[in-house]
């Protein structure tokens, strides 16, 4: 059974890993989406120490990483990214890990 297919971490607000084996590393909102859309099993992509204010849901849709290539979004450092607004986190045809925890604002 597959398991950890997308590890998305929310440490005190989130913690976000385009392309197979790359890293790449995103500054704003817009530009996560941007990279969301060009995942493949194996990506990763971080976001950049801040705090970013949502007025639409992140959409994640048709993603699906692999046990051995996991598409893993996560903070540049660990606690150092939230992502807070009037929006939420939208999950359609994907896989998630279960390693997602959140915290309030």
């Amino acid at each position: 059974m597959n398991c950890v297919f997308i590890t998305l971490l929310l440490a005190q607000g989130i913690a976000v890993e385009a392309s197979a084996s790359a890293s790449l590393t995103v500054g704003s909102l817009a530009e996560l989406q941007e990279a969301i859309r060009g995942l493949e099993p194996g990506a990763t992509v971080l976001v950049a120490d801040g705090t970013y204010e949502t007025t639409r849901p992140i959409r994640i849709e048709g993603k699906h990483g692999t046990v051995e290539a996991p598409i893993v979004l996560r903070a540049e450092h660990r606690g150092g990214a939230t992502i807070g607004g009037a929006a939420a986190s939208s999950f359609t045809d994907s896989s998630t890990a279960s390693s997602t925890t959140t915290s309030s604002a």
